[in-house]
């Protein structure tokens, strides 16, 4: 595969006809610039100069060739143009990748009336899908449970433990309830999140050792558990984000399970050693002190 440098040896040595001021140039000696230049021609299985000593003539190949050259070059230069330009516009561009959005509703909603200036964009983001994907990472910010990812390519900082709740809806014969305990929940239909999600992985563990197997009857993601659960019977598992959030609306309960005192961690993640931008800082900042005003 021809690359990008050897390119612009090429369009360099069409242009000044002299190996040694092309070497010069690039701060590289002639040897491995003929060798650059002489594997080029190989993959392209042409001759693209006619060589008289130190000088280079192009020949007709050549002159076929970089036709094509200066457009790819020109186009790369274009294209890291137009991206400092974006970057420049959108330094108050936010992007905040979460696994599920309406949890979060809340909090972002309140990070927009007090920083109307910002702009959020958001993206879902499955945690095995970002650390299978490191080190790359297209958000600036990642919102899920501390133990989710686990990746030398990030740092990450807590924000909340979230302790687990029961969800039922408001008719429901348990809505009246403060407390319930695992013993009466064993023939009750549940309604799980899908088996990628970081809280369904954290809720298996807990339940597995405290023994408890739950009757599940549905693995669906937030939105699609919402509807289930307005229109039949059964109950879900959820966090002190998911009820803080209002993320399932007026019309749940929220009961605690006696067996379960254990919590989860929600951290915010992002790319180490890579300057977050302004927006990115700002909307960081205002996460660690909205929790930290609720903290008991």
């Amino acid at each position: 595969m021809i690359s990008m440098l050897q390119l612009k040896y090429f369009q360099e040595l069409a242009v000044q006809q002299n190996m040694t001021r092309v070497a010069e140039k690039h701060f590289v000696s002639q040897t491995a610039l003929s060798n650059a230049l002489s594997r080029m021609e190989e993959e392209l299985n042409v001759s693209l100069f006619t060589r008289s000593g130190r000088s280079l003539i192009l020949n007709e190949y050549g002159a076929i060739f970089l036709q094509y050259t200066n457009t790819i070059l020109a186009a790369l230069d274009d294209g890291i143009k137009a991206l400092e330009n974006q970057k420049r516009q959108h330094e108050g561009y936010i992007f905040v990748g979460t696994h599920n959005s309406l949890n979060w509703t809340r909090l972002v909603g309140e990070f927009m009336l007090n920083y109307p200036e910002c702009t959020i964009c958001h993206k879902e983001c499955i945690p095995t899908v970002v650390a299978a994907a490191l080190p790359n990472l297209d958000v600036d910010l990642i919102i899920a449970g501390t133990d989710d990812i686990v990746s030398p390519h990030l740092e990450h900082i807590e924000f909340r433990r979230d302790k687990i709740w029961l969800i039922t809806p408001k008719n429901h014969p348990l809505a009246r309830r403060t407390h319930v305990s695992l013993d009466e929940l064993r023939d009750e239909p549940f309604i799980m999140q899908a088996k990628t999600s970081g809280f369904r992985k954290f809720c298996d563990k807990v339940l597995d050792e405290i023994g408890f197997t739950p009757k599940i009857v549905a693995e669906c993601d937030y939105a699609l558990r919402f509807g289930l659960l307005q229109q039949s019977s059964a109950v879900l598992l959820g966090s002190d984000t998911t009820k803080d959030g209002q993320a399932y609306g007026p019309n749940v309960a929220y009961l605690v399970i006696d067996e379960i005192s254990v919590t989860r961690g929600i951290s915010l993640f992002w790319k180490k050693g890579v300057k977050l931008s302004p927006g990115a800082q700002c909307f960081r900042d205002f996460v660690l002190r909205h929790y930290q005003s609720e903290e008991p």
